[in-house]
């Protein structure tokens, strides 16, 4: 699931690919990794934002696109809720 984040599959396939039905695989994710399936897809979208930020040639739209998110308000919304600043203000820190 690390390698394809930007497309990552969704948990009914996740739990054909494991052989266990939804409720169970979230349960275990869960218990082993400490998020849900969900938060731990986006804290790896956000961990690649962050390392894409560094990169001054590359707009917002295009890292939210590659982070796997169809909307760039949609990306703004999730980055300024784990980080509580904006893509731009951050980039501004890490440059």
């Amino acid at each position: 699931m690390d390698n394809s984040f930007g497309n990552p599959p969704i948990i009914s396939e996740l739990s054909k690919m494991v052989e266990v039905d939804k409720k169970t695989l979230q349960f275990a994710f869960k218990e082993i990794v400490g998020l849900s399936i969900h938060k731990y897809v986006r804290t790896l979208k956000m961990q690649k934002a962050l390392l894409l930020l560094e990169d001054k040639k590359l707009n917002i739209e295009d890292i939210s696109k590659a982070v796997g998110y169809q909307s760039k308000i949609h990306f703004y919304r999730a980055f300024e809720e784990v980080f509580s600043i904006k893509p731009s203000e951050m980039r501004k820190i890490l440059t």
